[in-house]
């Protein structure tokens, strides 16, 4: 999956007057994947470096708001793979709020192993499987 270039990202069109939240959706695009071990919630290195590009960029566009959806990779019950795919979206949110993104731009939603990347438990699946995927969208709040 190809990376996004945060520092080539659209500046907000200018919305009408009266228009509302999500009318004027510029981008809705996966910034990144962040991956996660079996039963983890751990972000790793890799992860918080791709979660700091992330701050700056929304500090730097403040009408820009992400949706975080967590995911797990289909081995365990179906409710402990919901609870660890809404804790994964859960740590996520929580260090975007950590760094001085307002809670009001960030949404957040767990999937459990209801949207995986491809079907299987053989180690690549879970590996896929096992993320928060982060996407974007640019709003004009007027």
């Amino acid at each position: 999956m190809a990376q996004a270039d945060f520092n080539s990202m659209p500046k907000p069109a200018n919305a009408e007057e009266g228009e509302t939240r999500g009318q004027s959706a510029e981008v809705d695009t996966e910034l990144a994947t962040l991956q996660f071990r079996r039963e983890s919630i751990s972000l790793s290195p890799e992860s918080i470096r791709e979660l700091d590009r992330l701050v700056r960029l929304m500090k730097s566009h403040p009408d820009l708001v992400v949706n975080v959806f967590g995911h797990a990779d289909g081995s365990g019950s179906l409710e402990r793979m919901q609870e660890v795919s809404e804790l994964r979206a859960q740590m996520v949110k929580a260090y975007l709020i950590s760094h001085g993104i307002a809670l009001d731009r960030i949404y957040s939603m767990g999937f459990g192993y209801r949207l995986p990347i491809i079907m299987g438990l053989d180690a690549e699946a879970r590996s896929l499987n096992n993320r928060v995927e982060v996407h974007i969208d640019y709003y004009n709040h007027k």
